[in-house]
């Protein structure tokens, strides 16, 4: 039991989403909670009971949130029974209970998608609108009508706008604003989730670390600005030639990183070759071609994320080392070696 309570607090913290319906539920519960005894006192023991039931409800559908296995879906069902609840406990207590629609609207955005929120808002908003229960005239009807309508509007296009907020955040807290690819950020982060599939069995990986030859040359001798248009035609370069799942992020100034998903040590070696020959062929700057020296490495079993991004960096700087603008793989084992028949081989380099 402990420990389940521990896991449910680690989970809160990394789950926004969740968190804040966590946090509606409580200072809900407590509110309706209350008004459910001051009712009691005053002997209207049904409308208590009412209360008491919509108090159960909410917290076994937030006990079902937090063990769903799908949390987007669970969160969508969530804010739907949420608004299925108050279009029912409205439509049958009638005006006393039509500030809770208001407040289930604007509470739905907090949980659910701007359009899904929007949708689910409009379900207490039609089902009141109809009852003849809830207003003693055209007036209030009317008037609930327009005023629901309205907050429904405004917290959509609030929603709305803070979802692309944060979307644009996302955006430059993982992504190389020169070149628009990912950062190191989010190469520690996928690196991470393709060690947890490879360790499930699903799929192998290979990680190459690229960097451009003589790189400083072109910023001393035509400035930054000739160095910052060789890199985005790189990057344009690279993109161009890589399949969807593969992901490219620049980790320096001049050095790349380029994730393979479902490739095996004999297709990361020919897929690099491929790719060298590519840019060698078609990257220049104003002082003419250029070149780029490649590591490659494949996910070794057990392996941790820094040790497979070490040994490619690794194999990055024999190839420097070794005269620049050529591939080397890490640990190639001897039968692999062999295997690379179709290509120039030599002590793990392609050339």
């Amino acid at each position: 039991m402990k420990y389940a309570f521990t896991r449910m607090i680690l989970r809160a913290v990394g789950d926004s989403e969740r968190s804040t319906a966590t946090i509606l539920v409580t200072v809900s519960s407590v509110a309706i909670g209350v008004m459910g005894l001051m009712r009691w006192r005053n002997g209207e023991f049904s409308h208590a009971w009412t209360n008491f039931g919509v108090v159960a409800l909410i917290i076994l559908g937030l006990i079902w949130l937090w063990r769903a296995q799908s949390p987007k879906t669970a969160l969508l069902g969530f804010s739907a029974a949420n608004s299925a609840v108050c279009a029912v406990v409205a439509h049958i207590y009638g005006s006393d209970s039509l500030g809770w629609v208001y407040l289930v609207q604007i509470t739905n955005f907090f949980v659910a998608p701007p359009k899904f929120a929007l949708v689910a808002g409009l379900v207490p908003w039609l089902i009141v609108g109809l009852s003849s229960a809830a207003f003693s005239g055209a007036i209030g009807r009317s008037s609930f009508l327009i005023t629901s309508l309205l907050v429904l509007v405004f917290s959509y296009l609030a929603a709305h706008r803070s979802q692309m907020q944060q979307a644009l955040l996302a955006t430059q807290a993982t992504h190389d604003p020169l070149t628009n690819a990912g950062n190191r950020r989010l190469l520690e982060q996928e690196l991470e989730r393709a060690l947890a599939q490879h360790a499930r069995g699903n799929s192998e990986f290979g990680l190459a670390v690229i960097d451009i030859d003589h790189f400083k040359q072109v910023n001393d001798s035509f400035g930054h600005a000739e160095g910052d248009a060789v890199l985005i035609r790189l990057v344009k370069l690279i993109q161009g030639n890589l399949r969807g799942p593969d992901r490219l992020f620049r980790i320096g100034g001049e050095e790349f990183a380029v994730l393979f998903p479902d490739t095996d040590p004999i297709m990361l070696a020919l897929t690099l070759k491929r790719l060298h020959q590519l840019i060698s062929g078609q990257l220049f700057s104003a002082g003419g071609p250029m070149h780029v020296s490649i590591g490659g490495a494949s996910l070794h079993t057990n392996e941790s994320a820094s040790s497979w991004l070490r040994r490619a960096d690794v194999a990055l700087y024999q190839a420097k080392n070794e005269g620049r603008n050529r591939v080397v793989m890490a640990n190639l084992s001897e039968f692999e070696r062999v295997r690379l028949v179709s290509v120039k081989y030599g002590n793990g380099k392609l050339e």
